[in-house]
């Protein structure tokens, strides 16, 4: 059968659902790297997406505690209200107060 490209968009990324290979991300319509659902950003620019970016060597709070690390993500009080913490902020900055 062939493609209606006024058929259903389930994720309104105003591309039909049967020529999108990620009907269910809106910021995509190809798996990319990372795949559906995954953003193939690279924060840092090294030309790997992060995804598939191992966090720098000592983590990526290490140093940046209170403030946001060059990665994007946050190694403050307020990332964890706010859903954007770095994954190893307990480990680096157990001071903050949700790490208790």
């Amino acid at each position: 059968p062939q493609c209606d490209p006024d058929g259903p968009d389930s994720d309104g990324d105003g591309t039909a659902d049967c020529n999108d290979n990620c009907p269910n991300d809106p910021g995509k319509v190809e798996a990319g790297i990372c795949g559906c659902g995954v953003a193939d950003t690279d924060s840092d620019g090294n030309g790997i997406p992060d995804c598939n970016d191992p966090p720098p060597v000592g983590g990526f709070c290490s140093g940046q505690c209170g403030t946001r690390a060059p990665e994007g993500c946050w190694c403050d009080n307020l990332c964890n209200g706010l859903g954007d913490c770095c994954p190893d902020v307990c480990t680096d900055c157990s001071s903050l107060n949700f790490c208790n």
